[in-house]
């Protein structure tokens, strides 16, 4: 069970790291239930000014603070944060844990332990049942048979003086407009969490199919996939660290073919290295960078072959991840133009269902996508 600790309840108590495990609406949800509705007389009088209590959570799954606030304003409020509302909950939170940088903000690690302040109680009057003053999402969104979404109770006309109907779509539901919006975000977090480990950033897999290592966020294979691009990067980063780490063999390491054939197990210096490079912080903010700029390339690669919807995109991006561009091309090719996003999303799976884990990886993918239309009344 998910139990919050005030500020008070935690001086007694400092060496105590562990909390609540945040992963799962229930966890969330009765974090509302027991806390934030027992605390409501409290926080009756400074609702609109922000709640005193400090709570701490610990992490069930990899996140971001945005994703965070999203479903802590969800599971207590009924509903999900407007953009204000969510910068001032990323912003209070990473202040209150020391996390400076929008790389710490955007790859929080299974297990970690944040101090949060949930939201205050919304102001209702007679019959809105807390809705915020944006509406209720179930009347403001709807989705269409294909999975893209369409907006009802908006003038589609221009207003007077030339001024355009504002877009009152919920923010989340405009990242489908955008390789870089929120669906960027979560795409690319779902895609993180197939690789399938806990500390994702330092995960060595030594032998990957006989394709020699993959290590890190997206698992970059050492013969197949993207080792050189991430040893690159590393050495481009900080090359007086990166020296310090693999010695002597540090300009070998930037050349594509010398990294295809090396033996990261069996030679120290090259099994060491790899491995303090993937626990560096540094280094683990390359990977975070190098991650989001291939979601967004495989964000474009399925909006190329005209899956749209945040379904079509979260499949396309997790076969551009585990086949490479090139990969994730031929197979999309083979499917046919004519038919709706759905049938070939449908068709899609189906010819890649041999490849590793691919079952379980979709149907991942499809549980989250299905979460996130719940949320939004869809």
């Amino acid at each position: 069970m998910v139990e919050g600790k005030t500020k008070e309840e935690r001086g007694s108590q400092r060496g105590d790291q562990s909390g609540p495990e945040l992963g799962n609406g229930k966890a969330v949800q009765e974090v509302a239930a027991q806390r934030l509705q027992a605390e409501a007389a409290q926080t009756a009088g400074t609702a609109g000014k922000g709640s005193s209590t400090e709570l701490t959570i610990m992490l069930k799954d990899g996140a971001t603070l945005r994703n965070v606030g999203r479903q802590i304003y969800f599971e207590t409020l009924k509903r999900l944060p407007d953009e204000q509302e969510l910068k001032a909950f990323v912003n209070d939170t990473a202040r209150r844990n020391g996390l400076k940088t929008k790389d710490q903000q955007g790859s929080l690690e299974v297990g970690q332990v944040l101090k949060i302040v949930p939201p205050p109680p919304d102001r209702t009057t007679p019959g809105t049942h807390g809705a915020h003053k944006g509406g209720q999402l179930g009347d403001e969104t709807k989705r269409d048979g294909k999975g893209s979404t369409g907006k009802t109770g908006q003038d589609t006309h221009v207003l007077a003086g030339g001024t355009k109907p504002t877009d009152k779509r919920h923010p989340l539901m405009k990242g489908g407009d955008s390789c870089e919006g929120e669906w960027a975000n979560m795409v690319s977090q779902w895609v993180t969490q197939n690789e399938g480990s806990r500390d994702k950033h330092r995960a060595f897999n030594p032998n990957d199919m006989g394709q020699g290592i993959s290590v890190g966020l997206l698992q970059w294979n050492q013969k197949k996939g993207k080792l050189p691009d991430l040893l690159h990067a590393w050495h481009d980063k900080n090359p007086e660290k990166f020296q310090t780490m693999f010695g002597d063999y540090s300009t070998n390491l930037t050349r594509d073919s010398f990294v295809r054939s090396a033996d990261f197990v069996g030679n120290k210096t090259l099994h060491d290295g790899m491995v303090k490079a993937l626990a560096d912080r540094e280094f683990q903010g390359v990977q975070d960078t190098l991650r989001n700029k291939n979601m967004v390339r495989a964000c474009e690669v399925a909006t190329d072959y005209g899956f749209k919807s945040l379904r079509g995109r979260a499949v396309v991006s997790d076969l551009f991840n585990q086949l490479g561009e090139g990969g994730a091309r031929n197979v999309i090719r083979k499917v046919a133009l004519d038919k709706p996003e759905s049938a070939r999303i449908e068709e899609l799976k189906r010819r890649t269902s041999g490849r590793i884990n691919g079952e379980d990886r979709v149907s991942t993918l499809e549980e989250n996508v299905k979460r996130i239309w719940r949320q939004l009344g869809s």
